[in-house]
Order: structure tokens, then C-alpha cells, then sequence
């Protein structure tokens, strides 16, 4: 089966979905292929909102830092973030 498509977009994560919005929104034919059985999927945000050391953080009595968040972040992506 062939598919006729001007953008080809890999992932459908955050960063592939904003590139595929942004290139259809310019008129673009975009297909986005995922591998995972749901598109947009950002793991390590998907269970709520994210803000580490926030007002909203200190009132649910949550305790994770910046440093924390930064490493978790960093392990689950195999160090290979562009951390600057």
C-alpha cells in the first residue's frame, strides 16, 4: 500500500506532533507514522501537569527538586538529552 504525503513525520511524540500541526497548519499534506499504540505519548508528563519546586507542588506536600526531575529526566532518555 502506498501513501501519497508531502511531509512524512516520525514520531508522534510532543516534538513530532508540533511539526506536524505547524507544516499542516502552512498547508502541508503531513502523515505522521508512531510506534506506540497512542500518539502524543510524553511519558514522563502524562499523569498531570509538570512544575518541579512549584506553589502547587509545596501544596500537595510533594518533594522532588529541580535536580531530581533533571536526572530522572536524563536517565529515562539514556543521557542522551541535549541538557544546555
Amino acid at each position: 500500500m502506498a501513501i501519497e504525503t508531502q511531509i512524512l513525520v516520525i514520531g508522534g511524540g510532543g516534538a513530532g506532533l508540533s511539526a506536524a500541526a505547524a507544516a499542516a497548519e502552512s498547508g502541508a499534506h503531513v502523515t505522521v507514522v508512531e510506534k506506540r499504540a497512542v500518539p502524543g505519548a510524553i511519558r514522563p508528563s502524562r499523569k498531570g501537569f509538570f512544575a518541579v519546586e512549584s506553589p502547587a507542588q509545596k501544596r500537595m506536600n510533594i518533594v522532588a527538586s529541580r535536580d531530581m526531575a533533571f536526572k530522572i529526566a536524563m536517565s529515562y532518555a539514556h543521557w542522551r538529552l541535549d541538557a544546555g
